[in-house]
């Protein structure tokens, strides 16, 4: 990582990870949408309830997905991104990081592709600007 900041993995290891995969890049955006719909719903959740992937596969079909995805509880996700949110406040600087991103093989140069860190960023910059302090 650069210098001063912290690499934070969210791929399907952790909790911060997208329960809907593609198998082309023509689905990216249909797997993006149905995790910004399914995080929505996290966000919203009491903490010790679980938040079912199975309505948001049932409205995108042509995603693959996990029915069963290590069915954290809304609340492990609640506070992994709480806990950025709080970093950030305390002056932290972190990179969201997944497998999305590509290297152009010719160029060497990053592709950046649309992953569901955008939509995890979206939602610690929201929470920031909701409470600042």
């Amino acid at each position: 990582p650069e210098a001063g900041w912290i690499d934070l993995l969210c791929d399907r290891k952790t909790p911060l990870g997208n329960p809907f995969t593609h198998e082309t890049e023509t689905l990216r955006d249909a797997a993006c949408d149905a995790h910004r719909e399914w995080l929505w719903a996290v966000l919203n959740a009491k903490p010790n309830q679980s938040v079912s992937v199975v309505p948001y596969l049932m409205k995108y079909p042509e995603l693959k997905g996990y029915p069963y995805w290590r069915c954290y509880p809304a609340g492990v996700i609640q506070d992994r991104i709480n806990g950025i949110v709080k970093g950030i406040k305390e002056g932290k600087k972190y990179r969201l990081v997944c497998w999305c991103d590509r290297r152009d093989e010719q160029t060497g140069q990053v592709v950046k592709l649309r992953c569901h860190c955008d939509t995890l960023a979206r939602c610690v910059e929201w929470k920031l600007n909701a409470n600042p302090q």
